[in-house]
């Protein structure tokens, strides 16, 4: 399985570069864990550098997108963010949306590919296995994967923990490829 996190808030940063190498994934995730939200939910930006990465290796593995937000998208941010989901599938991938808590529906169901890979978590980040899981059960085409997880949250130590325990799981279908974790970018003023 290979990983790679990146952060976005009103711009997006590659936390750690992708890699099988399990030291760095693990510091990855301490990195993560770091991390402290502020700012805006600029999803596309985060899109944007997942787009970079599957173009940067090549069409090598099936690529899914999953696509995590707390947050509203204002302005023209939806329009942006459906743009970026539109270069994602021309380039392969499959694009999913989670939103949790403080979230509009209709917006993530303009980025998915359809509104059926819209998931809905009202029960907070603690519900977020069960997102997992029915992504997990989605892909069924035996195919290798290339996976993207946007994440705007402050409870990324949480999302975290979980990720880490459902990797170690029978996932292998959904993370024989690479997961690329989006999360909230420190935004410095």
């Amino acid at each position: 399985m290979r990983l790679s996190f990146i952060v976005f808030s009103s711009q997006a940063q590659v936390i750690m570069p992708l890699t099988g190498d399990r030291g760095k994934i693990k510091q990855g995730l301490k990195d993560l864990e770091e991390v402290k939200p502020a700012g805006d939910t600029y999803i596309h930006e985060g899109l944007k550098q997942a787009n970079d990465q599957i173009k940067q290796h090549g069409a090598k593995f099936s690529s899914i997108i999953i696509a995590l937000t707390d947050g509203k998208l204002d302005g023209q941010i939806p329009l942006y963010a459906e743009k970026e989901a539109k270069i994602s599938r021309s380039l392969g991938a499959r694009v999913y949306c989670v939103g949790v808590l403080d979230f509009v529906q209709q917006q993530l169901e303009k980025i998915a590919d359809t509104k059926e890979q819209v998931f809905p978590v009202t029960g907070g980040f603690q519900a977020l296995k069960g997102i997992i899981n029915s992504v997990r059960l989605n892909r069924s085409d035996g195919e290798d994967s290339l996976v993207f997880t946007a994440i705007r949250h402050t409870g990324t130590e949480q999302l975290w923990e979980k990720i880490s325990r459902v990797r170690t799981q029978s996932v292998s279908k959904l993370t024989q490829g690479c997961l690329s974790c989006i999360s909230p970018h420190i935004v410095l003023n």
